[in-house]
């Protein structure tokens, strides 16, 4: 076993510590928290697709590309229930579904399924992030700082806008690694699992803790 499987064992335990953490916390949860959680296990069931899909038929790009939308749809639902102009007018729902449309047609003319979607993938990013900034931005202007830090949604939202940012930097850099730097694509693809296991080790945190950050 080399050092990327082992990278990427520690990221399915970490997403797994992630989902078991707030299946846990489930009953103290709010709505937004709650489709959170329903995030997470769409994400642990995906790996355990993709992960056969890659053993069976050497291709499991279409498993995430079909996730790509699923996650998509249910972050918007979460921004839907925090945001509280999109509480007001459910645009979190609009948006989801906006954006699986476009994820659809996408495959359908442009990327098929077999290939990556980096098209789906740029709006997705760019949306997240977006959705994230709006949520901070919100709280910190109707709150002051002690009662933002104990704010869970807070903490999401930073983590969801920094994890994007960077997976959104990664992108234009994969190429240039890959074309110009030995053994580039392996250190893209440790940066991504150092990213994933980063955010799943927040959220897990942030469930963890989530009664002492509402006190």
């Amino acid at each position: 076993m080399n050092l990327f499987d082992l990278f990427t064992y520690f990221y399915y335990i970490t997403l797994l510590l992630a989902l078991a953490s707030g299946l846990y916390r489930y009953k103290r949860l709010d709505k937004a928290a709650r489709i959170l959680c329903l995030l997470l296990g769409a994400s642990a069931i995906t790996e355990i697709i993709a992960a056969y899909a890659a053993y069976r038929y050497h291709n499991n790009i279409p498993v995430y590309s079909l996730y790509d939308l699923v996650e998509f749809l249910l972050t918007a639902l979460y921004f839907n229930y925090t945001i509280s102009a999109f509480r007001k007018y459910n645009t979190g729902i609009y948006v989801g579904i906006a954006g699986v449309v476009c994820g659809i047609l996408n495959l359908v003319f442009l990327q098929p399924i077999s290939r990556f979607n980096s098209n789906f993938l740029f709006l997705e990013s760019t949306g997240i992030i977006v959705m994230s900034l709006t949520l901070l931005s919100e709280l910190m202007l109707n709150r002051d700082q002690q009662e933002l830090k104990r704010n869970p949604h807070a903490w999401f939202a930073l983590i969801f806008a920094l994890f994007w940012s960077v997976t959104f930097l990664n992108w234009p850099l994969y190429d240039y690694f890959a074309l110009h730097i030995k053994n580039g694509s392996f250190i893209i693809g440790y940066s991504m699992l150092a990213e994933n296991i980063a955010m799943y080790g927040g959220i897990t945190a942030v469930f963890l803790f989530y009664p002492r950050i509402q006190t």
